[in-house]
């Protein structure tokens, strides 16, 4: 498990990221991204064209 925190300048200050890998027992893991955080950027839902800033991990989620 990993654990970052947001510094203070950041635009997720304060906030956290949390990656956890878990072993799924076939050789393979599935990797698992929680984050919480009230700095303005997320407050202020900003959005690209085709995701929110909450979304912004999903595309580094998968079973490797």
């Amino acid at each position: 498990m990993v654990v970052n925190v947001t510094l203070p300048g950041h635009p997720l200050h304060p906030g956290i990221v949390v990656r956890q890998v878990t072993p799924n027992g076939n050789g393979t893991s599935t990797i698992t991204n929680y984050g919480e955080g009230i700095g303005w950027l997320q407050k202020n839902k900003w959005y690209t064209p085709d995701k929110t800033i909450n979304g912004v991990w999903t595309i580094q989620k998968s079973s490797n």
